[in-house]
């Protein structure tokens, strides 16, 4: 049976190295029994957060995040979208003024 890797947040990472500095630094000295089972409750998730970062599919890892940048872009390209048919509306009603003003003179 192959196991299948989740991908982890860099926060679990985060929480994982902090879990590691407290517990050795101030609960490891006056507690050594709780001090230890947190010690290895957090280096065992860092070495989670270790495997998922080197295994873990991209895909997947990567699918969380693009649906949020595809929006952003969407919204983007609506915006840009708009900006070029407002400038292209203004160009045509220069160029309509233009031919308006050369017809007068003649």
């Amino acid at each position: 049976m192959e196991f299948k890797i989740a991908p982890l947040k860099a926060s679990f990472m985060a929480a994982s190295i902090l879990g590691i500095i407290i517990s050795s630094i101030f609960i490891l000295p006056d507690y050594p029994d709780w001090g230890m089972a947190f010690l290895i409750l957090f280096v065992v998730m860092f070495i989670a957060s270790l495997i998922s970062m080197t295994y873990a599919p991209i895909e997947l890892a990567d699918k969380v995040g693009l649906e949020e940048e595809e929006k952003e872009v969407e919204m983007i390209a609506k915006e840009i979208k708009k900006e070029h048919i407002t400038k292209n509306n203004e160009n045509k009603e220069k160029i309509k003024k233009e031919i308006k003003n050369k017809e007068e003179l003649n």
